[in-house]
């Protein structure tokens, strides 16, 4: 009694069959390559497009001289020519040369505080994005301060509660390569109504960059889809005629020039097109103070 099948019988191929089918194949190959480079037209003469023996002279050159000894002299000598200044200094050498300044001491004065409800210039303010942006189109952005800021003199006066709108507006002019949005802020407004001009004020992120940087779109499948729409043009320009025809020759060859073009003006106006920054509803932003603000007490 048998507790296993037979195994499967193994089928091996003879090294003689393998080597003439290799044989045959690179013969195959061999007159292939042979007959795709044979010149079709060898036995056939070649007609003649342009001829070179008889050249065409232009109307103007028929009357000039053949060489330097009949061109006419000049009767008087020629007029001097205006080279431009003499004096082609290096521009380092006017800091060399320039006057010495002998004032010692600086004409500035410390001042005071112009008032004691003052948030200096400096001062960092921390808010959180209302609304998004995207930077297809400019538009406006607010925002709303998320911590209690105080004068800077003493740090005890609260001058901007917590909640305090921030209006503002960002750039659109993005380059390809650029990943921050750049705003700037105009408008502080308090809870009670009250509200303060902050003449552009500009926006940073939390590390004190300028602008935010949040999503970037490259539009990297844009220009893949614009790139493979070129790469089918060009191929179907290619295959469109034979080349035994030089009618059709010269056709294929316009119109190959045409939807070349066509496919370069595609990729290029493509490779124009800004990447698309986005910055999310809710991301901090900071609010740099440039010049003193002089506020008042929020007293509720």
């Amino acid at each position: 009694m048998r507790l296993r099948a037979e195994p499967p019988r193994v089928t091996r191929l003879s090294r003689k069959v393998l080597a003439g089918l290799g044989l045959v194949a690179s013969v195959g190959l061999g007159g292939a390559l042979l007959y795709a480079l044979q010149t079709r037209d060898a036995g056939r003469p070649n007609d003649e497009l342009y001829s070179t023996e008889n050249r065409s002279t232009a109307d103007g050159l028929a009357g000039l001289p053949r060489d330097y000894s009949g061109v006419p002299q000049l009767r008087s000598a020629p007029y001097p020519v205006y080279l431009g200044p003499t004096n082609l200094k290096h521009p380092r050498s006017r800091t060399a040369g320039a006057a010495t300044d002998r004032r010692t001491v600086s004409p500035d004065r410390v001042v005071a505080p112009a008032s004691p409800n003052v948030l200096q210039a400096g001062a960092v303010i921390a808010a959180a994005l209302i609304t998004g942006i995207r930077s297809d189109l400019p538009g406006q952005i607010t925002a709303q301060v998320t911590e209690n800021i105080y004068d800077s003199p003493t740090g005890r006066i609260l001058l901007v509660p917590q909640g305090t709108r921030i209006i503002g507006q960002y750039d659109n002019n993005v380059q390809f390569g650029q990943s921050r949005v750049l705003l700037v802020w105009n408008r502080l407004i308090f809870p009670n109504g009250r509200s303060i001009v902050l003449e552009r004020q500009p926006g940073a992120d939390v590390e004190g960059y300028a602008g935010l940087q949040d999503g970037v779109d490259y539009h990297w499948w844009d220009l893949a889809k614009a790139a493979g729409l070129s790469t089918l043009l060009g191929i179907g320009a290619e295959l469109a005629a034979d080349n035994d025809d030089r009618l059709i020759q010269a056709i294929r060859n316009g119109g190959q020039d045409t939807i070349n073009d066509a496919g370069q003006q595609i990729v290029r106006r493509q490779l124009n097109v800004a990447p698309t920054l986005t910055i999310r509803p809710g991301f901090p932003v900071r609010v740099v103070v440039t010049r003193d603000l002089v506020l008042e007490p929020y007293g509720g």
